[in-house]
């Protein structure tokens, strides 16, 4: 602890930088764990058409409220054939050129059938889009916090008043 910083200075201060590092490090988790979803199916997943069964969307602006529902047929690795009935949130080009009764390209599993991904689902590019620019932000705080860190020093240092 800093002589110059009292308790709850000091607590203030940690709660400022531990919020924005729990931000960044679960925007970060999120985009690897939706990164590895989307290339373990592009790199072995089957590639089908499934029927849309209906759309979604709230009325949240800005938001990921955009979601479509799907029924596809997957034959498994034993060669066993199910039906599977899926709901994925989806970016906003995906949600309009997917009108119920139309066929949509997707992905699944062979080994876990209903496990599947939309193939022109842009989800992690928007993941990504968003991540950095919360970075970015964040990367613009802290310089203004450094600076003004740096400032308020040279103040304290600096004589007041002319000599």
């Amino acid at each position: 602890m800093s002589p110059n910083l009292s308790r709850r200075e000091f607590a203030i201060a940690v709660v400022a930088l531990a919020l924005p590092l729990a931000l960044i490090v679960w925007l970060h988790r999120a985009v690897i764990v939706e990164w590895n979803k989307s290339r373990s199916l592009a790199a072995t997943g089957v590639r089908t058409d499934a029927d849309v069964l209906s759309t979604e969307a709230t009325d949240v602006p800005r938001s990921y409220g955009y979601r479509v529902t799907y029924r596809y047929t997957a034959t498994g690795r034993d060669g066993t054939v199910t039906n599977h009935v899926a709901t994925a949130a989806v970016d906003r080009a995906t949600y309009d050129a997917s009108t119920p009764g139309t066929a949509l390209a997707i992905r699944y599993d062979r080994n876990d059938t209903a496990r599947s991904a939309i193939v022109r689902n842009d989800r992690f590019a928007d993941m990504v889009f968003i991540v950095g620019v919360v970075d970015l932000a964040l990367l613009a705080a802290a310089i203004a916090i450094a600076r003004s860190s740096r400032a308020d020093a040279k103040r304290a240092t600096t004589p007041n008043g002319p000599t």
